[in-house]
């Protein structure tokens, strides 16, 4: 009895070794993808940002609230209104609303325009949308608000390297790195501006 009772409190402490630790946020594919970005009403994300000139000068700071304020639908689709976009889940991740148009032949017949914001599940190499690719899938960022595991997704133009986003899933953007690109021929991947979350609260 005293050896059963002994291994019964030997499987308790493993498992509460094993599955009661803080897992620190990581990054993990088995995560819906609608929990890249969690778009519950009344989530807000507050940030604070720095704008560089050309040699490095500090030409502004600036702040920045992120918020959800809802759903709507259009043109039949259930989208939610997320920092200054109609946005929604797909399998394929975060699309957001991208305006449409109207046949001339065919008065009827309306297209609606959606853009792959951010791929998720995401493996690092994969490119989607226009000019977007997958940098890593866990990079460990640290900000005011504390220290996350992100992805980072990487914004092209023209094969030019413009900015670096990084998302903690279930969290939501961390950080956000711009450069010149192209705007300044002589050091295109100089950093115009970065962003950081400060705090957040969510829903």
């Amino acid at each position: 009895m005293k050896n059963c009772v002994k291994y019964l409190l030997i499987s308790l402490l493993l498992f509460s070794i094993f599955y009661g630790c803080d897992k620190s946020n990581p990054v993990s594919n088995s995560i819906s993808s609608q929990n890249l970005i969690p778009l519950a009403r009344g989530n807000t994300w507050y940030y604070s940002g720095v704008a560089y000139d050309t040699v490095g000068n500090v030409r502004e700071n600036f702040g920045e609230i992120h918020d959800v304020r809802g759903d709507t639908i259009l043109f039949g689709k259930k989208l939610t209104f997320y920092s200054g976009s109609y946005v929604a889940y797909t399998d394929s991740g975060l699309i957001a609303y991208g305006g449409y148009s109207v046949s001339s032949d065919a008065p009827n017949d309306t297209v609606v325009y959606y853009n792959l914001l951010y791929k998720y599940p995401a493996q690092t190499g994969d490119s989607f949308g226009d000019g977007m690719k997958v940098g890593t899938i866990d990079t460990l960022v640290n900000v005011p608000a504390g220290s996350f595991h992100c992805i980072k997704y990487m914004g092209y133009t023209n094969s030019v390297l413009y900015y670096d986003a990084y998302i903690s899933p279930g969290i939501g953007l961390i950080k956000v790195v711009s450069y010149f690109g192209a705007n300044y021929i002589k050091e295109q991947s100089k950093v115009s501006s970065y962003m950081e979350l400060k705090s957040y609260n969510l829903n």
